[in-house]
């Protein structure tokens, strides 16, 4: 018999950029040029039965300047990719600044094995589920 789960992996957050530290909505007239920009992370998330697999694009990001947190169910994915080129830029359309993803996990998640990996601007992370979500076979017992 199978089990279906509809959406329990819930994107968070918003889509278009946003001013770092003022929530969405902001007035009229605010400068957002001056706040800086968050940007959303591009995510992929795949699930299989024993874990949860996120992979975030990262680009031009080393991996110490990569944050990870999970608490109460919200995996939050942050970075900052600055521009450090000499020179005057004449043209660019890489984005700078900002960056942040926060992932809702309705599942339990065994916080102590998850595992973060990071190469060539891909950064992808396990997340274990917990043991009591695992199926199990019973025995069943006879006379």
């Amino acid at each position: 018999m199978a089990i279906y789960r509809t959406w329990s992996v819930q994107p968070l957050g918003t889509e278009r950029p946003r001013p770092v530290g003022q929530p969405d909505g902001m007035p009229a007239g605010a400068d957002s040029r001056s706040a800086g920009m968050v940007r959303t992370i591009p995510v992929r998330i795949r699930e299989t039965e024993n874990s949860w697999f996120v992979q975030a694009d990262a680009p031009g990001v080393s991996s110490e300047a990569i944050g990870i947190e999970f608490y109460q169910h919200r995996l939050t994915i942050r970075y900052e990719r600055k521009s450090d080129e000499p020179g005057t830029t004449k043209y660019d359309e890489l984005a700078y600044g900002h960056f942040e993803r926060v992932i809702r996990i309705a599942d339990e998640v065994q916080t102590d094995r998850i595992v973060a990996k990071y190469d060539n601007g891909v950064l992808l992370l396990e997340l274990p589920k917990s043991e009591a979500l695992l199926p199990r076979k019973i025995r069943v017992m006879g006379e």
